[in-house]
C-alpha cells in the first residue's frame, strides 16, 4: 500500500509538471503567434530562387570602351511546380522594382555601379493581381522566359578585362502590406524571391 501511494504521488507530480509546461509552452506560443502565422504566410506566397536557373550571354567577348553590351538573360523553372518570376529587367511606375542589376569589376575587384532613379507620383493604391500582371509571368515546370538588359561602361573605365556581374532579384516580402500579401496569397502561386548572380568575363577596348 505505502509502495502505490507513492507511486501515485510521483504519477500526480509528472502530471502536474506537464501540464505547467504545457501552459508555458501554449503561453510562449501565443505570445508568438502572429510572428508565426506571419513566417508561414511569406513562405506560402514566396519562393526561394533555387526553384529557377539564371542564365545569360553576350554576343561578343570584346567591346569598344563607350559600346553598350546588349545582354541576353533566361529564366528557367526548374521547380515541380508553377512559379511567378520577374516579367522585365525594370518595372515602371508606380512600382519602379529593378530585377536585373549590372555592373563592371574589375582585377582589384573595384565595382563600377549602374543605378536607377526615377519618382512616381501616387494614383492611389494598386492591387496585387493589377501590379503582377504587369510585373510578373507565371512558369510552369519546365518553362522558360527571355529578355535583355543593356550596360554601358562608366567614365573614366580604362580598356581592360573585367568581370560583368548580372544578378537577378526576386520579389522583397517585407515591401508588401498585409493587404498585399493577402492578395498575392489569393493569386495561388508562389513568387520569385532571393537573388541570383551570374558573371562572364568581358574585354573593354579602345
Amino acid at each position: 500500500m505505502a509502495v502505490s501511494s507513492r507511486v501515485g504521488r510521483v504519477l500526480c507530480s509528472s502530471a502536474a509538471r506537464g501540464l505547467l509546461l504545457f501552459m508555458v509552452v501554449g503561453i510562449a506560443l501565443g505570445r508568438d503567434d502572429a510572428h508565426v502565422r506571419a513566417q508561414w504566410v511569406n513562405s506560402t506566397i514566396f519562393t526561394p530562387a533555387t526553384d529557377v536557373s539564371f542564365a545569360i550571354a553576350t554576343k561578343r567577348v570584346t567591346y569598344a570602351v563607350r559600346e553598350p553590351i546588349k545582354v541576353d538573360y533566361r529564366i528557367v523553372n526548374i521547380s515541380r511546380r508553377a512559379v511567378y518570376v520577374p516579367r522585365h529587367s525594370l518595372e515602371p511606375c508606380p512600382t519602379v522594382t529593378l530585377h536585373v542589376s549590372a555592373w563592371f569589376e574589375d582585377k582589384e575587384g573595384r565595382h563600377s555601379a549602374f543605378g536607377v532613379g526615377s519618382s512616381c507620383g501616387m494614383n492611389g493604391r494598386q492591387t496585387m493581381p493589377d501590379r503582377m500582371g504587369k510585373e510578373a509571368v507565371l512558369l510552369k515546370p519546365g518553362e522558360h522566359t527571355e529578355s535583355t538588359v543593356l550596360v554601358a561602361a562608366v567614365d573614366p573605365m580604362p580598356p581592360g578585362s573585367y568581370r560583368l556581374e548580372i544578378i537577378l532579384y526576386g520579389w522583397r516580402g517585407d515591401t508588401f502590406s498585409a493587404q498585399d500579401r493577402t492578395e498575392l496569397a489569393e493569386m495561388g502561386n508562389p513568387f520569385l524571391s532571393g537573388e541570383i548572380p551570374a558573371s562572364p568575363r568581358i574585354v573593354l577596348k579602345q
